[in-house]
């Protein structure tokens, strides 16, 4: 379909996985601060740290999980982030085994938070699976009916 939006110079290019990623995490982040039950758990402050912190754990999650799938590989090919390969479920439980131990640490509710933030984590999910869907990366088997898609640009990941 549509794997990058424009590029940005030499091998890097702005992804639609990448961006739609972005765009989901901070509906999300916006939307649970603007949440009024979030003032009683959390402060702003704190949450903003959250947040980056949990990021951070999701990239390398993402990025661990996508190199144990596809070992063995280079050196080179495990750093050369710029070629994509990034596993989702690998940042959900980054995310999931980072935040307990981040917010304990904090003397932050771990359950009540958790709660909060399972309001809006599915929207984050189906934002960040339209970037996939546009990168080509999440097909099926083939099929020949009116609503099968056909990915024709060379890049996609099929």
């Amino acid at each position: 379909m549509l794997p990058y939006l424009f590029h940005i110079y030499g091998p890097i290019y702005a992804n639609c996985y990448g961006i739609t990623i972005a765009i989901g995490v901070i509906i999300f982040a916006n939307l649970l601060d603007r949440n009024p039950l979030r003032t009683k758990i959390i402060t702003k402050d704190q949450l903003q740290t959250v947040v980056l912190w949990s990021i951070l754990a999701g990239i390398i999650g993402g990025r661990f999980l996508w190199v144990i799938s596809n070992w063995p590989m280079s050196f080179y090919e495990i750093i050369e982030i710029w070629e994509g390969g990034f596993a989702v479920l690998g940042s959900i439980l980054a995310i999931l085994g980072f935040l307990p131990f981040y917010l304990s640490k904090h003397k932050i509710p771990v359950l009540p938070l958790l709660d909060l933030a399972s309001i809006y984590a599915p929207l984050l999910q189906s934002i960040a699976r339209i970037g996939c869907f546009l990168a080509g990366c999440c097909y099926g088997t083939p099929t020949n009916h009116a609503w099968g898609i056909i990915y024709t640009h060379p890049d996609v990941a099929v």
